[in-house]
């Protein structure tokens, strides 16, 4: 090969690469979009604020409770439940939890009573359901209440 055509043959293989880097990420192209540039896909995630909840019960010996699912803070969850339980014709009510963007279950059985939550990376009222009848460990304990602060 002659040292003219192997200029002509460089030449030749430099603008092919050009031309392919050129076209590359061009409107229509193959490539467009397919390949990760600056800043390209990432965005700010919509990310749920803290909801709140707050579980409360009567200590008069009584199934009287206070839960509340939709606060904006702790503080609010706290003041609340004891609401909640108040307005149900609890005395002496006192708050058993707190949790945010997450789930919890209630169970009462015969002078006792437990009560499970599950964290944000387990959200399953079935679960708290299950934990909680365990934990209160009687034959006659009862889900009285679970819900979640979030969707699961």
């Amino acid at each position: 090969m002659s040292m003219k055509s192997m200029k002509t043959l460089f030449a030749c293989c430099l603008l092919a690469m050009f031309v392919n880097c050129a076209s590359a990420q061009q409107p229509g192209s193959v490539q467009y979009n397919t390949q990760v540039l600056p800043a390209n896909g990432i965005v700010a995630r919509n990310v749920l604020p803290d909801r709140w909840a707050g579980i409360a019960i009567a200590n008069d010996k009584s199934d009287r409770l206070g839960w509340i699912d939709n606060a904006a803070t702790k503080e609010d969850a706290v003041a609340g439940a004891l609401e909640s339980c108040r307005a149900a014709g609890g005395g002496g009510c006192e708050v058993i939890g707190t949790f945010a963007n997450s789930c919890a279950a209630l169970a009462f059985g015969a002078g006792k009573y437990a009560v499970s939550f599950t964290n944000e990376t387990r959200r399953s009222v079935a679960y708290t359901k299950k934990d909680a009848l365990r934990k209160c460990g009687q034959a006659d304990c009862r889900i009285v209440r679970a819900g979640c602060t979030v969707p699961n």
